[in-house]
């Protein structure tokens, strides 16, 4: 984590990555500024963050800060869109090794409580995100609409037969039954990851009919 730096210290900015102030290329600086933002949201919450106490720490002027962000709000999305994001590159990482629909079910529960496991504190701010305003309640809604339509194009590859209502239904399915899951599971972090993710997955698969190629006979 970055150290905070006092508004009236004569100390110079610290150094970040190895770039020295003045010498940070943007796309470090975004970094900085997205980890830092991400831990005062967590520490502080929504209402609790500001400007004024993103720029002390990251050790720039508040104009550097508005360069990459127009508002709080716009700060909270990037860091909620980037957590995702990891999720979204497991779940891509995840589909290059399906071949049934079954594949796809594991792949995906296995990617989302993966990426929960690796990094729980960025997942809490994540869950705790709805019903901070409409329009972060909007892009958490077209974050998870993308995952979903990931599941449902490899589902549409994989089990062409089954139809896309049926399918489509089935993603929403696994997607909106593993956040709720991993809501408790964070409360319940002594229960290893593949376990969770064979309850996840069994009653997905239950749910289908059967734990075999599922296609419109089901």
């Amino acid at each position: 984590m970055y150290a905070s730096v006092m508004a009236m210290s004569t100390d110079p900015p610290p150094a970040v990555m190895g770039h020295r102030h003045g010498r940070v290329p943007r796309e470090v600086r975004h970094k900085q500024l997205l980890d830092i933002s991400e831990q005062i949201f967590l520490t502080k919450g929504y209402d609790g963050f500001s400007i004024e106490e993103l720029r002390r720490s990251a050790g720039v002027s508040r104009p550097v800060v508005y360069e990459h962000f127009r508002s709080k709000e716009a700060i909270f999305i990037a860091c909620i869109t980037r957590i995702w994001e990891i999720y979204e590159t497991s779940l891509l990482d995840s589909a290059a090794n399906v071949h049934t629909f079954k594949d796809v079910v594991v792949g995906a529960s296995d990617a989302y409580f993966r990426t929960l496991e690796s990094n729980p504190r960025a997942w809490e701010l994540l869950n705790n995100a709805r019903g901070i305003n409409v329009t972060v309640d909007g892009e958490l809604d077209r974050l998870r609409e993308l995952s979903v339509q990931r599941i449902v194009e490899l589902g549409k590859v994989l089990t062409p037969n089954m139809g896309h209502e049926r399918i489509e239904a089935y993603s929403h399915i696994i997607s909106g039954a593993a956040e709720d899951l991993g809501r408790w599971w964070s409360r319940n972090l002594d229960i290893p990851r593949s376990r969770i993710v064979e309850y996840h997955t069994d009653a997905i698969l239950a749910l289908a009919g059967r734990f075999a190629d599922i296609t419109d006979s089901v």
